[in-house]
């Protein structure tokens, strides 16, 4: 989150785990305190989503934590698609995959 995600706030207030349904087992409304917690265990599935409205150029964000894999969105417009995707590339081994939609609002 510090490196992709600067300048997000979390989509939400508080935070549950299980998130939809069941009984709960951890709540806050701190964030990097939830993220602790869904990462001290395996297979503890999570979805984070982010807004960023100080910046037009990418408002949405969001970590999906799934099956033990973590994964990184980033919603841009289309001036600002190419830059992240380059700037992905640099840092990682596979180019990032990219999407012309994201899955929520």
């Amino acid at each position: 989150m510090k490196n992709w995600l600067i300048g997000f706030k979390p989509k939400d207030e508080y935070f549950r785990c299980p998130e939809y349904f069941g009984n709960i087992e951890f709540e806050t409304d701190d964030y990097f305190e939830m993220l602790s917690f869904i990462l001290s265990e395996p297979n503890r599935d999570y979805d984070f989503y982010f807004k960023n409205k100080n910046n037009s150029q990418y408002r949405k964000g969001m970590i999906l934590i799934h099956n033990n894999s973590m994964y990184l969105g980033i919603g841009a417009t289309e001036n600002y698609k190419n830059y992240l995707v380059d700037k992905l590339t640099e840092e990682y081994d596979k180019p990032p995959l990219v999407s012309n939609q994201l899955p929520y609002y």
